[in-house]
């Protein structure tokens, strides 16, 4: 029998179009061995990985189409919802200027523009001027990304863009006096850019055929690509290399890293034709990073501390044995980067689960906390690029929070606030409460559950619920701002983060807990913070939905094979489902460099623990709740194939008939599609496709409008 869901959307199509009921897409099968040295799988739908089979285009066509048929009686909410969404964007908007090399840099968005414009003025006063503008870099494009990097003499603008979204970008170059465009070009780079002090000399990374930093370059303006000289080459596939500069300018450093172990390269910026030097070699289960500031050097690492210390020691004796403490290690606070200012060091943090900014004086030994630790936020550092102003520019937010941009003074230890984001269509913050739970656990562990409700229409009680989750790379999932997700929480909604395991919430043993051999506490850890959301009388089953994305789909694909009654619809975007033929295939993105994360598939112990959990490989016959995922055909990260495997395998064994909707982006990648109002459309959607389900419930005991 069919399930109310999917009644109430074939109905409302043949009600709106007069057409008859839409056909569920079905995939060709044609099995293939995918072999392995631990046993051979069968895979039906493997032939989707080949890009020019006429068959997988008109497969994937045949989809959006499906797609667009089953949503088109949520049309007018989605177009409801978008113009929510887009009336709380400011129409124009300017970040906050930063100094550097004797100019003020900031980025402006004109009224309606989908991208940026990139301007300075200098400093001691004068017209502002144009540095890049994005928008007419991007016309006749689908798909813009694109910033510039500016020479430390002020006079040439290196710009870094990717028109497709798979994260292959190309270099060009720019005098800024003039706007003529220099014949230096390079392409199939990793985005990164960064000069030398001579203005002439740039470091960038270049990409293999997995799509993995390889190698470090050197380039001359004025000379051809092919004369660049690889400064650093790294030979380890598992290792990751990427270059940056010190924020005062004096150092450029290549930093190279596996998931468990790193090495740092150093060069003086001053003499971009030497040679780099080693801070210290690598070693198994060593993970460090280094800031430089004048002489010094300050170096975060996990020696003798699972949660990180920060080190110090001269630039001229950087090894290891010239190390000298600076602020020790801590059971209960894990350091998670470090920007350094003379006398000073600011540390972003985790205590307790919560994010923190703190700053420790160097000459009294004094810490003191700064921003956060009072409510589920967000914390990051901004522009710092003039470390001798002793004044530290950072980012917060929270649920209730707009973003905002901040200044803490280090000579007086006040923070100031220098711009709050507009949020327009009537916000006001206090309509919103936010708190912090904590589920037990399968084996007893208490996992914080960061929730954001709509308090004036009274406590989050039998309401519906969106849980989200990620859990993967140490990556925390800190509490965002999100003006789009207002929309939902005006509904009667509450959102909520589960902070599984994987993540660094709680300090690095959270993130060691949940990789590996430990990945299903992941899994289980979602599904005990699911569960007690329903047992508190927070949600309901038949009103709660689970969304993750890339690694979180992975996340959301597991616990949807474990426990399929758990939840009435997941959204899965971009999903990382078929870890196990992923793994066994170093030859696409990402894999040899994941192999200290997910585990190495020709390891007997590791290939029957992935092919455990794996989505696409536990797929079942049974009865799955109504799935909204996407995918993207650029994408270079989780590729198109994964979530359209899945889908097709969903499609041909679930027992049940609720909507699978599955939609692929052709022109853009992992992150969807561009600019500032482009996502909108995505993101309505999907909110759509979850209150339709609950429209559509007989079950349905709370009023969504």
């Amino acid at each position: 029998m069919p399930c109310p869901t999917a009644v109430f959307l074939l109905i409302l199509y043949v009600l709106i179009t007069g057409g008859s009921s839409p056909s569920e897409p079905v995939a060709e099968m044609r099995p293939f061995t995918v072999e392995s040295p631990n046993g051979d799988r069968i895979d039906e739908y493997y032939w989707m990985r080949d890009r020019n089979d006429p068959a997988v285009l008109a497969c994937l066509e045949a989809e959006n189409a499906y797609a667009d048929s089953l949503l088109a009686p949520l049309e007018p909410l989605v177009d409801s919802l978008m113009s929510e969404m887009a009336s709380r964007i400011a129409l124009s908007d300017s970040s906050v200027p930063y100094p550097y090399g004797g100019f003020l840099y900031w980025s402006r968005f004109d009224e309606g523009s989908e991208y940026p414009v990139y301007l300075r003025r200098p400093e001691a006063g004068g017209p502002a001027a144009v540095v890049l503008d994005v928008t007419a870099l991007a016309e006749g494009r689908d798909y813009m990304d694109a910033w510039p990097r500016v020479s430390p003499d002020g006079a040439i603008a290196g710009i870094v863009f990717d028109t497709t979204g798979s994260l292959d970008y190309t270099l060009v170059f720019s005098e800024l006096e003039s706007g003529r465009l220099l014949n230096d070009t390079i392409r199939t780079t990793d985005g990164s850019l960064v000069w030398a002090n001579d203005s002439r000399t740039v470091f960038y990374g270049a990409l293999d055929s997995t799509w993995r930093t390889c190698r470090i370059m050197r380039h001359t303006l004025g000379t051809p690509e092919e004369d660049d000289e690889t400064v650093f080459e790294e030979n380890d596939p598992m290792f990751w290399p990427y270059v940056y500069k010190s924020s005062d300018d004096g150092y450029v450093l290549i930093q190279t890293s596996s998931t468990e172990s790193c090495e740092t390269w150093i060069l003086d910026a001053d003499d971009p034709q030497g040679a780099f030097s080693v801070v210290e070699p690598r070693a198994p289960g060593h993970e460090y990073s280094v800031e430089a500031l004048g002489d010094t050097l300050y170096i975060l690492t996990n020696l003798g501390a699972k949660n990180f210390r920060v080190m110090s020691a001269p630039v001229v004796e950087p090894s290891g044995q010239h190390w000298t403490e600076v602020v020790p290690a801590r059971d209960d606070v894990l350091i998670e980067s470090i920007e350094a200012f003379p006398g000073f060091v600011a540390m972003l943090v985790k205590s307790g689960g919560f994010s923190e900014l703190r700053t420790v004086n160097l000459a009294s030994g004094s810490e003191s906390v700064a921003a956060g630790g009072d409510e589920p936020s967000s914390i990051w550092f901004e522009s710092n690029r003039r470390p001798s102003d002793r004044l530290v520019r950072y980012g917060y937010c929270s649920f209730t929070t707009p973003v905002q941009t901040r200044s803490l003074d280090l000579s007086t230890g006040i923070s100031s606030v220098l711009k709050q984001d507009s949020v327009g269509g009537g916000f006001d913050g206090s309509r919103y409460s936010s708190t912090v739970m904590y589920a037990p656990s399968h084996d007893g562990v208490e996992v914080p559950i960061s929730m954001v409700w709509r308090s004036d229409m009274g406590d989050p009680v039998d309401r519906p619920l969106l849980l989200e989750g990620y859990g993967a790379y140490g990556y925390s999932s800190d509490p965002w701002f999100s003006s789009s997700m207002l929309s939902l929480l005006d509904r009667g909604f509450v959102f909520a983060i589960a902070h599984v395991r994987g993540g660094s919430e709680m300090g690095r043993e959270w993130y060691e807990d949940g990789r590996l051999m430990n990945k299903r506490n992941t899994f289980l850890d979602f599904i005990a913070c699911a569960e007690y959301l329903v047992n508190t009388g927070v949600t309901s089953r038949d009103r709660m939905f689970a969304r993750g994305g890339s690694a979180g789909g992975l996340l959301v694909g597991a616990v949807t094979n474990m426990s399929p009654g758990l939840f009435r619809g997941v959204i899965a975007n971009v999903p990382f489902v078929d870890v196990v033929t992923t793994m066994l295939d170093p030859g696409i993105p990402l894999t040899t460099n994941e192999y200290e994360e997910w585990g190495d598939p020709s390891v007997p112990a590791f290939y029957e623990y992935m092919l455990s959990y794996s989505p696409y490989d536990n797929v079942a016959a049974a009865d799955y709740p109504a799935m909204f995922v996407t995918a993207g055909w650029n994408d270079s990260q989780v590729c198109y194939w994964e979530p359209s495997k899945w889908v097709a395998r969903i499609r041909r064994l679930r027992t049940d008939d609720d909507p699978v909707v599955f939609r692929i982006d052709m022109g853009a990648g992992h992150a969807g599609e561009s600019g500032r109002f482009g996502w909108l459309k995505n993101a309505a959607t999907e909110q759509a496709f979850l209150i339709g389900l609950l429209r559509s419930e007989a079950a349905l005991r709370y009023s969504i409008p």
